[in-house]
This record gives C-alpha cells, structure tokens and sequence, in this order.
C-alpha cells in the first residue's frame, strides 16, 4: 500500500477550501473497502527506494489556486507507479477569474467560497484516476460564501453550501484495518479529504479516515488533506506485508 502527503487547505479565514488527500494505491489480489487492487501483489526481488511524500502546507495568503498553500509531497516506490500528492485547498481573494480554485492532486483540494456577483467559479481540483477524486466547488448560499470539501480516495469532497450556509465536508477515505490492524493511520483509515469552512456558517467536518477538520492539521501518516483556515496536510505512507 502507498499514500501520498496530503495538500494544505486554504485560508481567508471562513471562507477557504479543505486539501486533498494524498494519492492511494493498493496492490493486492484483494478489494478491501471498495477499493479494487490497481495493480497485482507485488514480488520483492531486489532492493527498493521509498520516499514518503510530506504534508503539504496550509496557505496563509491570497492568490491564484491555492495561494501560498503547498500541495502534498508524492510517496514513491522503485518500480512502481508514484502516488501524487493531495491538491491544496482554494482561498476567496477578490481579484480575478481562476484565483480561488482548489489544485489537483492525487485528491483535488476544495475550492475557495464563491462570491456569486463576481461571476467568478471557485473550482474543486480533478483528483488522478485509480487514486482519489475530485475537491467540491465553492460556492455562495444565503450570503455566505462556502468553500468546498478536499477530495479524498473513497469520495469527492462536498460542494460548499449544500447543507445550508455550511462549509462542504472533506470526502472519505478508505479503512484498511482489516488487512493491516489499527495500529497506523487514523485507526486504520487513510486518504480524508479536509474540511471546507464558511464565513459564518457551519464549517465542513474533515473527511472519514484522516482528514483534518476547519482550521486543524491532517494527523501524521494518514495522507489526509489539510481543514480550510490553513490547515496542513497529513504526511504518507507505505506498509509492506510479508508472508512468514
């Protein structure tokens, strides 16, 4: 199995997109969760070099998608397709069409809170085929502009105000505690999407398995994207089973 860091959210205090989560692969004869094996069990035959991809950092200024934020560090294997890094949540500056948006990603990070008068879209990130799923839209309801949930590996973030008024939820990741226990990632589970958050509204709960609530930090070595106000994202991981 192999995680990617999760993307930073982003921030202009309640109006900012939740990361993405970090790119999931699974190689196995078995689907585990929904998810189906994107490859067959791999045969370690030599040495390999691994590289845990880092959280991405939570944006702290304004700008073009995704700010100052930093996407999620990709997780690579010798030999074996990279898991991309989570895409950094978007922010809701007032100057221009494009700024705002959520970054792709292994998730695509949430979009920034749309304001409707603009005519400006505050697009969520695409998430990588085989790996996790889109960011939700932001978007403006009743006044309040909504940032959207980051994507995670087992569902696309939550599109800002489709619970009224509300920041969109971080989407699911996956649990893998059947396979491997509880003793890693959030009990088992990896790849949440971070939480979007409104300006004054409810904000959007981080994504189940990992991801990071309005405003907090994606746990280490849960690949979860990063809750909107800045929130970092999670760090990767790679878990190898031997049979003994």
């Amino acid at each position: 199995l192999m995680a990617a860091g999760g993307g930073g959210g982003g921030t202009n205090g309640g109006e900012g997109g939740g990361g993405g989560a970090g790119g999931l692969l699974w190689y196995s004869g078995a689907t585990v969760d929904s998810k189906s094996p994107n490859g067959g069990t791999v045969t370690i035959t030599s040495n390999k070099t691994i590289v845990i991809g880092a959280g991405g950092s939570g944006a702290t200024s304004y700008g073009a998608n995704g700010g100052n934020g930093t996407a999620g560090g990709n997780t690579t294997v010798t030999g074996l397709t990279n898991a991309v890094g989570g895409g950094i949540g978007g922010n809701y500056p007032d100057n221009g069409i494009g700024h705002g948006n959520g970054t792709a990603g292994g998730s695509g990070g949430g979009g920034g809170g749309n304001n409707s008068g603009q005519g400006y879209s505050r697009l969520g990130g695409a998430g990588t085929s085989g790996q996790g799923n889109a960011g939700g839209n932001g978007t403006t309801n009743g006044g309040k502009f909504c940032g959207g949930g980051g994507g995670g590996s087992k569902t696309a973030g939550v599109q800002g105000g489709t619970i009224y008024q509300s920041g969109g939820a971080g989407g699911a990741g996956h649990l893998f505690s059947s396979v491997y226990g509880t003793g890693f990632g959030s009990s088992g589970g990896l790849c949440g999407g971070g939480g979007g958050n409104s300006n004054g509204g409810p904000d959007g709960d981080g994504g189940q398995h990992g991801g990071g609530n309005n405003g907090s930090n994606a746990s280490a070595n849960t690949a979860g994207g990063g809750g909107a106000k800045s929130g970092n994202g999670g760090s990767g991981i790679v878990i190898i089973s031997y049979d003994l």
